[in-house]
């Protein structure tokens, strides 16, 4: 699972660029038919979705004229007879929006269910190139590095992923982000690939709903106001030479990042490379204070490839943390927004 889950998370890394339209836009989850839409204005974007005139969010999960519930099978009418089990299972889904300076825009995500064995909790869960942070990493500013040679840990929990459905959905009103399952030697996960990357997030509320329409291993899931929304903001540092769509710099001085501070828990900081020839890669990750500027040391610099093609980016995190239900089990959810640049560095620091 581990290997599936870092090779799936890379490509993500990369389907941004993919994914994204000429112009500038990454659409393809759109308007999909469904019931409640004739209840929902096309055009709603009404706060979090949450009102009770949008009974996509009222407590209706479960009544039988709610035609996206599927059997009907997890009320407690039902004893829950015929569910499959939810004992020791733990979800965890990222859903981020991005940025690739100089302006083009996307989304992507993922996730999937384990069965926990004890080991595998959701208190820091990881990807490649993403590092989900908790409250309790709130303090633990630093970075850290990564390169040829280490032996570090993504963070990926272990365990076989679950079925919960051909698909699962991100919705707000009539707009939906579908996240399609793929099935490996480890069970099965939930990722976007390209070109299928969903839809721009919409202009106002905070959340979306969560809907997994339930399969071999888990029940119909329905959650509302599930997973954050991460907005843009603004960063100053770096920035692109006119007319550049790639940062070229000397790695002998620190990398400055700079952006508008919200006062939140953090903000994490990112240089990564990869040579896909030899199966190699380099990062520097670090999650500082969101005080509105970091640099990077040139020592940390140092220790990254020149004259290869990679990324630094800037990112925002906020994170829900859905407790287990009689209908649903333990599901992190977390929202990110990336800001992303090509990067080279030139010079004599390091070669491949």
């Amino acid at each position: 699972m581990k290997l599936l889950l870092r090779k799936v998370s890379l490509l993500l890394l990369i389907c941004l660029l993919l994914a994204i339209g000429c112009n500038g836009e990454a659409v393809i989850g759109g308007q999909a038919p469904d019931d409640d839409d004739s209840v929902v204005p096309p055009d709603d974007d009404d706060a979090a979705d949450n009102d009770a005139a949008d009974d996509d969010d009222t407590a209706d999960d479960d009544d039988t004229a709610d035609d996206d519930d599927t059997a009907d099978d997890d009320d407690a009418a039902d004893d829950d007879d015929d569910r499959p089990s939810l004992d020791n299972v733990v979800g965890n889904f990222v859903l981020y929006g991005g940025t690739q300076h100089p302006g083009m825009q996307g989304t992507g995500g993922w996730g999937y269910f384990i069965e926990d064995n004890g080991d595998a909790g959701l208190s820091q869960p990881q990807r490649d190139g993403f590092r989900i942070p908790n409250e309790a990493r709130g303090a633990e500013f630093g970075c850290e590095l990564n390169i040829p040679g280490d032996d570090a840990d993504s963070g990926s929990e272990d365990g076989r992923g679950l079925d919960a459905g051909s698909e699962v959905l991100f919705r707000r009103g009539p707009r939906i982000w579908e996240l399609p399952r793929i099935d490996g030697a480890e069970g099965s996960y939930y990722a976007v690939e390209p070109p299928n990357s969903p839809e721009e997030f919409p202009a106002s509320g905070s959340a979306l709903r969560f809907i997994a329409p339930g399969g071999t291993d888990l029940p119909t899931i329905n959650i509302g106001n599930a997973m954050p929304i991460v907005r843009e903001f603004p960063v100053t540092r770096p920035a692109l030479a006119s007319n550049a769509d790639t940062l070229s710099m000397n790695p002998s001085y620190p990398f400055q990042f700079a952006w508008t501070p919200l006062d939140q828990i953090g903000v994490e900081l990112v240089l990564e490379f990869t040579d896909e020839s030899e199966g190699l890669g380099w990062q520097v990750s670090c999650w500082v204070e969101d005080n509105g500027s970091y640099s990077i040391s040139a020592s940390d610099l140092a220790q990254m490839p020149t004259q290869l093609l990679g990324f630094a980016a800037i990112r925002r995190y906020q994170s829900n943390l859905e407790p287990a239900s009689e209908e649903a089990p333990e599901i992190l959810f977390t929202g990110v927004y990336e800001h992303r640049w090509n990067l080279i560095f030139q010079g004599a620091n390091s070669s491949l």
